[in-house]
């Protein structure tokens, strides 16, 4: 027997077995089913994968920001660093120029008082010689009124000798004259 003696016509004329068209059926039409679930298992898994790629992605760019925020952070945080040194290097700076200023302020004072002090010798020095010299001439003065007044007394009494040696002289010589005459 052909397949068509046991078979009969379907309702397309076909002839054929009938059962077997439909467990055909049925299996194309669970294959066809069991395909979509795979299909769909899959598209589902993709989008699962995508999204979980997404969300990496995110977390990455979340991590990049963050990474850069506290780059911006420490990049601050060294301005501001580098703006305090530079203030304690002006501050530094101008306290050696304060420093510099009074010690020059202290070496004119000093020069001053040395100057004073060696104005205040040489006045001292003047005024001793002023004394010395003043000394000097009452010293000579006073030989001078010495000189003078013994010089006097002895000339005084050089003149008052030799006058009454001229005296005794012409008495004696005026006597024998009038003696002779007499």
């Amino acid at each position: 027997m052909g397949w068509r003696e046991r078979g009969r016509a379907d309702g397309n004329g076909c002839w054929g077995n009938s059962d077997n068209s439909k467990e055909e059926d049925a299996g194309r039409k669970g294959r066809g089913s069991g395909e979509k679930e795979e299909e769909e298992e899959e598209e589902e898994e993709e989008e699962e994968e995508e999204e979980e790629e997404e969300e990496e992605e995110e977390e990455e760019e979340e991590e990049e920001e963050e990474e850069e925020e506290e780059e911006e952070e420490e990049e601050e945080e060294e301005e501001e660093e580098e703006e305090e040194e530079e203030e304690e290097e002006e501050e530094e700076e101008e306290e050696e120029e304060e420093e510099e200023e009074e010690e020059e302020e202290e070496e004119e004072e000093e020069e001053e008082e040395e100057e004073e002090e060696e104005e205040e010798e040489e006045e001292e020095e003047e005024e001793e010689e002023e004394e010395e010299e003043e000394e000097e001439e009452e010293e000579e003065k006073e030989e001078v009124v010495v000189v003078t007044v013994g010089g006097a007394e002895e000339e005084g009494g050089a003149r008052s000798g030799v006058g009454a040696r001229h005296q005794a002289c012409r008495s004696s010589m005026a006597t024998g004259t009038s003696s002779m005459r007499g």
